[in-house]
């Protein structure tokens, strides 16, 4: 057998980092092959597997953003180095579409490790005249759970603002996206609508209502309360585990808050990431707190980081201003982000929505806005029963399943009453 190496391309660039990086990855780092790159098509050569990472910084003109949209959407990693005296700044690295940004000046050995755990070693290559290995499509990991020793796994809860916004397809693209190199648990619990079992071919005969009966009687849901696969025989799609939402006539059953918030705690010791779906965030609650709506509002406190999806369309970004208002009125304090789904291509519509969600929450803004552009890939995936693989949604739901996984389950403080500091950045 062949033993397996991570490959690593790195933008031609004069910056230090580049030569100091080449050092101590040739002297220190086992199972690592470093090219200098000085063309874009040296990222497609015939015969030769996609780079693992793609290191670029803002000092070199080397790529373009559709070559790095791309060099995503064949699976490779993209960081983006940040040189704050002598480079084109953050706007540049953000706009070529770069997965995750790290400053210049980090060193070396420390580069190497984050580009070490961005790109787990792969599997060793099979000798020549073995053939090519039969690769399978890949189930859901039923009860898979984390290896990351007692670090709590990161709650993000995506909250739909707008109708058609593509909310159930952007939480499958982004965890599927993370479970790639995490263990990842999606929990269904839009209180109007199911769809996410239907979606993902798996079986709706253990739902969301099944497992906070169980919390409730203080059993533990996991992994019995996962949807596995349908008695038809159809292959469950995603790499990641699914607590669906339960599909009964008339709409789904209220939701217990508590039990809720403690199948959510329960989440957290098994899996890196927790991605909640649920509907629309209202603050005025029912007789007792027991409306549809309670349970969305209970995830808005135990949210490590909270996302609200809308179109991107003027009524999107006015509905978003409602949203971050409501937030407040519900003292959120964590990170909350923006999404606007199934946008145009023009960068000057962007520029408008961007500038429009800026001014509806300008006494409590956004800390990140995220664009996906309306993609026919989507809607073929969906028609055909299959999960987006390429395309330029693809690469926007990859950049962004990047940025959620720097999010760090933190102790939530109480939110503060000036938004001094707060700074809203745009993602694309």
């Amino acid at each position: 057998m062949t033993p397996a190496v991570r490959r690593i391309g790195i933008t031609a660039t004069p910056a230090p980092w580049s030569k100091s990086f080449r050092n101590y990855a040739r002297d220190h780092a086992a199972g690592v092959e470093v090219e200098t790159l000085l063309d874009p098509r040296q990222l497609h050569r015939p015969g030769r597997a996609p780079f693992n990472i793609l290191l670029v910084d803002d000092t070199a003109r080397i790529f373009s953003s559709p070559v790095i949209a791309e060099a995503v959407g064949d699976g490779t990693f993209v960081v983006g180095l940040l040189d704050q005296t002598n480079g084109m700044g953050r706007g540049y690295l953000e706009r070529l579409g770069v997965q995750l940004i790290l400053p210049a000046a980090t060193a070396p050995e420390e580069l190497i490790q984050t580009v070490l755990r961005l790109a787990p070693a792969p599997e060793a290559a099979q000798p020549s005249d073995a053939g090519p290995p039969k690769a399978e499509a890949p189930g859901p990991p039923i009860g898979g759970r984390r290896g990351d020793g007692d670090r709590a796994g990161a709650v993000s809860v995506w909250y739909g603002v707008t109708g058609g916004c593509g909310l159930t397809e952007t939480v499958i693209g982004v965890a599927e996206s993370l479970a790639a190199q995490s263990a990842v648990l999606v929990v269904e619990t839009d209180p109007l609508a199911s769809s996410m079992a239907a979606r993902l071919s798996r079986s709706p005969a253990v739902g969301l209502s099944w497992a906070l009966g169980r919390v409730s009687h203080g059993q533990p849901a996991l992994p019995d309360g996962l949807a596995g696969a349908r008695d038809d025989g159809a292959r469950p799609l995603g790499r990641f585990d699914l607590v669906a939402q339960t599909s009964l006539p008339g709409g789904p059953p209220l939701t217990d808050p508590n039990s809720l918030l403690a199948l959510i705690s329960e989440a957290r010791d098994r899996y890196n990431h927790v991605l909640v779906s649920t509907g629309a965030l209202v603050t005025a609650p029912g007789p007792a707190g027991t409306d549809r709506f309670a349970g969305g509002r209970a995830l808005l406190g135990v949210a490590d980081v909270a996302v609200a999806v809308a179109t991107a369309d003027p009524l999107g970004a006015v509905e978003l201003g409602g949203w971050r208002a409501a937030a407040a009125e519900l003292s959120a304090s964590g990170p909350a982000w923006a999404v606007l789904g199934r946008g145009g291509r023009a960068r000057f519509e962007e520029a408008q929505l961007a500038e429009l969600v800026g001014a509806a929450t300008a006494v409590r803004p956004f800390q990140r806005l995220w664009f996906l552009p309306e993609d026919d890939a989507v809607r073929l995936a969906r028609w055909n029963s299959h999960l987006v693989a390429r395309g330029r949604w693809h690469a926007c739901i990859r950049r962004l399943a990047a940025g959620l996984g720097t999010v760090e389950a933190v102790p939530h403080v109480p939110a503060p009453a000036r938004s001094e500091g707060w700074g809203l950045v745009v993602s694309r």
